[in-house]
């Protein structure tokens, strides 16, 4: 789209404002496998020429009572696709009628200006990398058809469940653990939880020494993926990792097990260095708004309007606010309601709050040497004159929660545990918070005066700080 051109895009006249043009430009499309094939006109995953990122060409394997499409390692990397080479081939398709290296013909992506269809479709990682990789690892190492090869954890299951029920994460884990008796209904943050975290220790003991490292490459080059940031020499690393994974899955679990989604493992670290980190082009928010629009459908017909029509009442009560009617507290309690339950939106809060019942409880000497260490570094005094208000069991900041070991009724989940920074090394550590204290400090305020003899400190005032 020329930006330049005015006459493009969508004319809106917000309120107390002038008409504006607004205009949009896609920047990358979040697709599964099947939806790819779709937007792209091309051949699905199991086809020969399914890799919607290079041209490489799939075998047809024996897989159970069928057969199924492999795509093993190459020992030479096979021709990348560019958009230009996918026009080509789309353009070759429609002349002869014949499907060209997987192309079966111009796409609807082809006709969005600015479009590249091949480095605008990123990899999605919950698709791939969970609901793929790591569910058939799963289901591989689980099957009875594995029964008698020395990774079969057939006869491990309950065992491995028993530690998985054990097991007390953050809140910031949505999900418990899953059992392993129930893997057909696993979502995906549970695989994410299970590669991330749980997988790894549990099988330490489990599996085989070279299985375990083969499964500790992908959840170690997970880790990085989903950082913050990444650098250059990291993203390399995993890489290298994660072709060495894809060569070694053929190895020990057959060329029938070298899916598409393994393969694809290949090519994430180019969409990771277009893109960024995988959190920020993966479908789980889009998933996530899936279910709370499928939450305000009720009826069978006409949907979008249904949908609309919960939309536009969430927001005809949040404009009363903006308008000054402050009298319909409950009508503003229901909307911010539905808006963050409904329609996807999660209230912040800037400041800490404590929760839990509160005690007067007299500080012991260790705990009374740490606040005053602390405070030291917030320019307090090691003098000044504490006195203890409450203590607290919890305390949350949005959706992030703590509690204290003094919590007693955390049964499934564990929130004291932290990682923090020294204020003077910047180190980072692990800690365990015994528990929240909400005190005030008197703190004497000097102020510098001038006087003609030369500037001298005076105490002029003392407030307190709760």
């Amino acid at each position: 789209m020329n930006d330049t051109d005015e006459t493009l895009g969508c004319r809106v006249k917000p309120p107390g404002m002038e008409e504006q043009v607004c205009r949009c430009k896609v920047l990358y499309f979040v697709l599964d496998l099947p939806a790819k094939a779709m937007v792209r006109y091309c051949h699905q995953f199991n086809g020969k020429f399914g890799c919607t990122d290079c041209e490489i060409e799939g075998k047809s394997v024996q897989s159970g009572r069928g057969h199924a499409m492999a795509y093993p390692k190459q020992v030479q990397d096979p021709p990348l696709r560019s958009h230009a080479s996918v026009t080509r081939d789309a353009v070759t398709a429609v002349r002869t009628i014949k499907t060209t290296k997987g192309i079966k013909g111009i796409g609807p992506l082809h006709w969005l200006n600015d479009c590249d269809v091949v480095q605008h479709v990123p990899i999605d990682y919950m698709h791939c990398i969970l609901l793929g990789v790591c569910k058939s690892l799963l289901n591989i190492w689980l099957s009875p058809t594995s029964r008698g090869k020395d990774f079969f954890l057939g006869g491990k299951a309950k065992d491995i469940d028993v530690i998985l029920g054990k097991a007390r994460p953050p809140s910031e884990l949505t999900r418990l653990p899953g059992q392993l008796s129930k893997l057909s209904v696993w979502k995906a943050s549970q695989y994410r939880s299970w590669l991330l975290y749980f997988g790894i220790p549990v099988l330490k003991d489990m599996l085989p020494s070279k299985y375990w490292l083969h499964a500790v490459l992908l959840s170690s080059s997970l880790h990085v993926l989903l950082s913050k940031s990444i650098t250059e020499e990291a993203l390399l690393v995993v890489e290298q990792r994660l072709s060495d994974f894809v060569a070694l899955q053929e190895e020990f679990y057959g060329l029938e097990r070298c899916t598409m989604n393994v393969h694809m493992l290949c090519h994430i670290g180019g969409h990771v260095r277009n893109f960024g980190p995988l959190w920020t082009h993966s479908a789980f928010e889009f998933e996530s708004a899936n279910c709370k629009l499928t939450s305000l459908v009720h009826g069978k017909t006409h949907v979008e309007k249904q949908i609309l029509s919960a939309w536009q009442r969430v927001h005809s009560v949040i404009e009363m606010k903006e308008e000054g009617l402050h009298d319909v507290q409950m009508g503003l309690h229901v909307g911010h309601e539905l808006q963050g339950n409904a329609i996807g939106f999660r209230r912040r809060h800037d400041d800490w709050k404590l929760l839990g019942p509160e005690s007067n409880t007299p500080l012991n000497e260790s705990r009374r040497k740490a606040i005053i260490d602390a405070l030291k570094h917030t320019g307090v005094t090691a003098d000044s004159n504490l006195d203890v208000l409450t203590v607290n069991t919890r305390a949350h900041s949005g959706i992030l929660k703590l509690s204290s070991t003094d919590y007693s009724r955390a049964k499934t989940r564990h929130d004291a545990a932290v990682k923090f920074l020294h204020s003077q090394s910047h180190a980072e550590d692990f800690g365990i918070i015994r528990c929240f204290i909400d005190l005030i400090v008197t703190i004497a305020i000097a102020c510098r005066t001038y006087h003609t003899s030369g500037p001298h400190f005076k105490t002029v005032c003392s407030i307190n700080i709760s």
